[in-house]
């Protein structure tokens, strides 16, 4: 607003020094006249850019320019460019982006006539912090913008790049078996070499600073992957170890370990691709048995038609209910790749899903494609609905009829737990209709390829194979931690046979203390009143007294009926139960 009155002012000036100039040319003669008025529109022009101060400025600039000392601090009304200051001035805040940021925060703060030079300063300040620290996913933050110049705004597609690009970086840094680690690693280079193709189609106005930048994260990963796969020669000399207990399953890498379901796969594409109005669907099994994993490969079972939005319900950002509904709707304009808004939903639960309801249509309209909204570990979920009953009620209401009544959204709940035993909200009141996909154990040939397709390199004789089914019983989880752990001693001997030995010693590096699949069970599922009892009872082979316990661990699959009594589904469970059981607080009390 200043620089646009000061022209204005400059104009007036102008016109008042020829107006007066003609009317002297009148008494004068025209030449004098013309001769007045023209020089003072000159002296106008003078005195509106200063150009006594830019010559002593860019006289004093010869001598000393930098971050700390230029005629930016001392002179609010800068209007000239001076000669040489910008390249000077980004070059040093590259090289000193701390100093570059505070003087980038003085200029917004009281210069207004330099928010061009703020806005250009932003990226090699940036920059200059990436080439300080390569390879750190922290560093990786988009440039902040100057909201008056959209000239030195990056394009969306550079920023989401960006943001993959550290994901991709941060995914490799924490991934700790080695294999894994070098494959991240080697995706995350490939990207950087994407990403800076992205950088030389921007404008060069700004994308220029982040290109040496780039370079020298590309030449420091370079040396990281060489470090990664030398290390990897000597770790696994034998196989790369591909098995993954407690992580999710992924496209790509995991395919070959994402083995089974079928049945699974079959009837939910089916519900999903052929019927004429989307399902609200329940994906719902054991922990530990896969559920992510399906929703991970939804993607590619489903096709290019339907887009999927993943939220973990126990992430970060859902700590209540319109933080939720916040949460998903950020996410769901990430995946469809809109315009980022800043959404603020009301706290009446139900009139924040009224908001977002024509918006979620709205938006997979525009996208032309069909929308899944997949929440895992929905439970969590359930646990802020309890807080308030009435509004846990009728935000469920307004979800069950949002889901009958439109084609484009489809909504996918996906835990341990099934909606009948949920109360206080009920969710089996309102979700009468919805499609419940049961997510069990593999079988047998499933398991049996789980155990000697992902690493043929390895002899197992068929006794370890089939042991190992027996004792899992086809439980993922446990038949991957197993293989890794077979897969380690191979590596750690230098040898492709195995033998029932090694299978022993697996057992005994992988059942432990803190098994996850089994601590879980125990401390989680069986804290419910009663349960631990009716496992007592299973375990020392009489009959359950408590039958609302019973059918809840037939129920979920933990035990099975077999010659007229109750045992543990899975042996190893069982194994597990008798040796550290007693460790457990509330054990003998019978809880």
């Amino acid at each position: 607003m200043l620089r646009t009155d000061s022209l204005r002012s400059l104009a007036v000036g102008q016109g008042w020094g020829l107006v007066l100039g003609l009317a002297w040319g009148l008494g004068a003669g025209v030449q004098a006249g013309l001769g007045i008025g023209i020089g003072m529109m000159i002296g106008c022009f003078f005195a509106y850019y200063r150009v006594l101060f830019y010559l002593i400025e860019s006289f004093l600039v010869l001598f000393r320019l930098d971050l700390c000392h230029n005629p930016y601090l001392w002179d609010w009304a800068v209007v000239l460019p001076i000669w040489r200051a910008r390249r000077r001035l980004t070059d040093q805040a590259a090289k000193d982006p701390e100093t570059g940021a505070a003087f980038i925060m003085f200029l917004l703060e009281n210069r207004p006539l330099q928010r061009r030079l703020a806005a250009e300063l932003l990226h090699p300040v940036l920059a200059g912090l990436w080439a300080q620290r390569p390879l750190d996913h922290l560093a990786l933050t988009s440039p902040p913008t100057v909201q008056d110049q959209p000239r030195f705004s990056p394009s969306d597609t550079w920023l989401r790049s960006l943001a993959d690009l550290r994901a991709q970086l941060e995914t490799a840094l924490h991934e700790t078996q080695i294999s894994f680690r070098r494959v991240a690693f080697a995706d995350f280079a490939a990207r950087l070499d994407a990403f800076r193709a992205q950088t030389l189609l921007e404008s060069q106005d700004w994308a220029r600073h982040y290109l040496a930048a780039l370079d020298r994260w590309r030449s420091e990963a370079v040396k990281e992957l060489t470090r990664i796969e030398d290390q990897a020669r000597l770790v696994e000399p034998i196989a790369p170890n591909v098995y993954r207990p407690g992580s999710p399953l992924r496209p790509g890498q995991d395919a070959d370990l994402f083995l089974g379901r079928e049945d699974l796969r079959r009837e939910l594409s089916r519900e999903v691709l052929t019927a004429r109005e989307l399902p609200l669907l329940l994906i719902q099994g054991q922990r530990r048995v896969g559920k992510t994993s399906l929703l991970n490969f939804l993607p590619t079972l489903l096709g290019a038609g339907f887009r999927v939005v993943f939220q973990d319900m126990q992430g970060a950002a859902v700590t209540s209910v319109p933080a939720w509904l916040k949460d998903l709707r950020r996410r769901v304009a990430e995946t469809l790749q809109l315009k980022p808004e800043d959404w603020d939903p009301p706290d009446d639960w139900v009139a924040a899903w009224a908001e977002l309801e024509p918006w979620l249509t709205a938006a997979a309209e525009g996208a032309h494609c069909r929308l899944i909204l997949a929440f895992d570990e929905y439970e969590t979920l359930h646990r802020y609905l309890a807080q308030d009953p009435d509004q846990g009620r009728r935000l469920l209401g307004a979800i069950r009829s949002f889901s009958q009544h439109q084609t484009q959204v489809c909504l996918l709940f996906a835990g341990a737990t099934p909606f009948s035993e949920l109360r206080h909200p009920d969710w089996s009141e309102f979700f009468v209709q919805a499609l419940r996909l049961r997510v069990d154990y593999l079988g047998r040939e499933d398991s049996l390829r789980l155990i000697t397709e992902p690493v043929p390199s390895l002899r197992y004789p068929l006794e370890v194979p089939e042991r190992l089914f027996d004792l899992t019983r086809g439980h993922p989880a446990l038949l991957q931690i197993l293989c890794k752990h077979l897969v380690d001693i191979a590596n750690r001997d230098g040898r492709r046979a195995m033998t029932m030995a090694d299978l022993d010693e697996a057992l005994v590096r992988g059942v432990d203390r803190e098994s996850p699949a089994m601590e879980r069970f125990w401390n989680e599922f069986c804290v419910v009143p009663g349960c631990r009892a009716c496992v007592e009872d299973v375990l020392a082979g009489r009959p359950p007294a408590n039958r609302a316990a019973l059918t809840r661990l037939a129920e979920h699959g933990y035990i099975i009926e077999a010659d007229g009594r109750w045992r543990l589904r899975v042996p190893l469970f069982e194994d597990w139960l008798r040796r550290y059981r007693e460790g457990f607080d509330g054990m003998s009390s019978g809880v």
